[in-house]
């Protein structure tokens, strides 16, 4: 009901009060009187009625006008300034107040609106703070997926249950086939997956993960930093991988958490033993010929006067021995490049860094040598193992001023097609061809210094192409090394950035979900890790013959799907 309803309907209550109270006032007064002066009464009251209740009509009008004052000026613009208050905070921010009335709700109408405007410009400021920050979020998000993409070390985030909350792809694929629970193959496919909401447990055996934490929790006691712990775990399919932990403290020093970072160690250890093997049959070929070599010099030695035949017979066998020994070390060294030179990392760099710091190799070590760099502006980039494409270079450019008495070179750098070329240049001595295929097979090592592998392992390593060139109109000659032009870093990392569909590999959300309870029952969809089926069918009736012939699954996280964890399978 309408609140100007209510006042007329209170109003006409209490002029009806009113009046019973008068009237009823009026019978008493009645009643006490005498017969004679009720006569007397009745007389007076017919002849004066109208005079008595003219009065009361005047003031039944004048609190009429009254009440209509106040509701007007007053009860309806107060209920009106509510109402449209309450726009205000709720649907309509923009909305303004516009009533007449008295200048006191006038002036309240006026503090209203500009309340009103003061709350939309907050509102306002505040929902360009919030879509900013949502905006740098996305970017943070996007700059987190392509640096755990990059990683070359699997990464791997649980909370203190073993709840997977963050993992790269590395991670996936150096884990997903290393448990050896399960041994049936039709299982394994779908068993052993890592993804966000799972457990770790899956993956790696709980007791491994239950005694690094437990040296953990040892170490934070003792404050014995760093508070990490690792072990080696075989996987599957004959791989060890190296696993450590580390431990996600709060303020009190409480774990919250723990991070698995996996590195897989399979060539590392091989590489280690074949080392091993090397050394330890040098070692005894080495005693092996050595022995015989100094027992032969001992003959020798120990008997001069022996005929000249006796004499042959020993230095026959200090030459035999040598020449194998010799021969055995050319071969273990060959051995040890071979093996050795896939372990080299190569990094991206400028190619006119690369010459900076061939040029300064070259001054600090050949006094005599003046080594100058034509400056390029164009970024061209290169990717190589410095040191040992450094040594390479370094070998030629000795080699030239040892040869043909060079004192000054030129290097530079510039782009032919999808390659870069780094050219070292020398005026007026021609470049013997025969020269560069001698260098190939010669070891990098230059006064004791240097590197066991050949100019042309260095060469095939960086997948680089020499020959040598002359300029007749400048009478300058020079060597050419074409190596592949990468794509420069910033280009790569924007375009991981970018991606469309990037996979979903964390949620730090699930660091405050606790394990299974009885009031997930009582959880909404949003707040829960599930799993969606859906199934094709020939019909709906299987009494009648019909049957699934498609099963299909999806996993869903905290409301998010995870595409890279469905399952699809037909059914024979």
């Amino acid at each position: 009901m309408k609140l100007q309803y209510k006042v007329w309907i209170w109003f006409g209550i209490f002029l009806a009060a009113i009046t019973i109270l008068f009237v009823g006032c009026a019978f008493w007064v009645w009643g006490q009187l005498s017969p004679a002066e009720q006569q007397l009464f009745d007389h007076l009251l017919s002849r004066y009625l109208s005079f008595i209740i003219f009065p009361f009509l005047v003031l039944y009008i004048f609190l009429g006008f009254i009440v209509k004052r106040l509701l007007e000026n007053y009860l309806l613009p107060i209920d009106r300034i509510a109402e449209e208050s309450n726009i205000i905070n709720t649907v309509n921010p923009s909305h303004r107040i516009s009533i007449t009335g008295s200048k006191a709700l006038t002036r309240l109408t006026d503090t209203i609106n500009r309340a009103a405007e003061r709350y939309q410009e907050l509102q306002t400021n505040v929902e360009e703070k919030i879509s900013e920050a949502m905006q740098n979020l996305e970017e943070e998000k996007n700059t987190l997926t392509a640096l755990m993409a990059e990683l070359t070390s699997g990464v791997v985030v649980c909370n203190t249950e073993g709840t997977i909350l963050l993992y790269n792809n590395r991670a996936k694929q150096l884990l997903t086939h290393s448990a050896n629970s399960n041994p049936n193959p039709l299982n394994a496919k779908y068993s052993q997956w890592i993804g966000l909401g799972r457990s770790i447990f899956g993956v790696i055996a709980k007791n491994m993960i239950v005694h690094a934490l437990t040296h953990i929790h040892h170490k934070i006691s003792r404050n014995d930093t760093p508070f990490t712990s690792q072990f080696v775990m075989a996987a599957r399919n004959n791989q060890l991988l190296r696993i450590q932990m580390i431990p996600v403290l709060n303020d009190e020093k409480e774990m919250t958490g723990f991070i698995l970072t996996v590195q897989d160690i399979t060539k590392q250890v091989e590489t280690y033993n074949y080392r091993d093997f090397l050394l330890q049959s040098l070692t005894e070929r080495l005693r092996a010929s050595l022995g015989s070599i100094r027992a032969a010099i001992e003959m020798i030695v120990g008997y001069p006067d022996m005929n000249a035949e006796q004499q042959k017979q020993f230095f026959g066998i200090i030459q035999e021995e040598s020449l194998s020994l010799s021969a055995y070390i050319d071969q273990t060294v060959g051995d040890y490049s071979q093996h050795f030179k896939a372990q080299w990392p190569l990094e991206n760099m400028l190619s006119s860094d690369f010459l900076s710091i061939l040029q300064r190799r070259v001054n600090d070590h050949l006094l005599d040598v003046i080594v100058n760099v034509v400056d390029t502006e164009e970024e061209l980039w290169i990717n190589v193992d410095s040191f040992s494409f450094v040594q390479a270079c370094y070998f030629m450019i000795h080699e030239i001023r040892k040869r043909l008495d060079i004192q000054e070179f030129t290097l530079k750098t510039g782009r032919d097609k999808q390659f870069v070329y780094i050219d070292i240049c020398w005026k007026y001595r021609p470049f013997p061809r025969k020269l560069l295929n001698s260098w190939k097979h010669q070891s990098l090592v230059i006064a004791g210094e240097g590197i066991p592998f050949t100019l042309k392992d260095v060469l095939e390593r960086h997948d680089t192409e020499i020959w040598s060139q002359s300029d007749s109109q400048s009478d300058c000659y020079y060597l050419r090394l074409l190596l592949p032009e990468i794509v420069p870093p910033e280009e790569a990392y924007h375009h991981r950035v970018t991606i469309e569909t990037p996979v979903t590999f964390y949620d730090f959300d699930l660091f405050h979900q606790a394990g299974q309870t009885e009031a997930l029952d009582k959880q909404p969809l949003t707040q829960l890790t599930y799993t969606v089926f859906d199934t094709e069918t020939t019909g709906l009736n299987p009494s009648e013959g019909d049957e699934i012939i498609s099963i299909g699954a999806v996993r869903i996280v905290n409301g998010r799907l995870l595409r890279e964890e469905v399952f699809d399978q037909l059914v024979n």
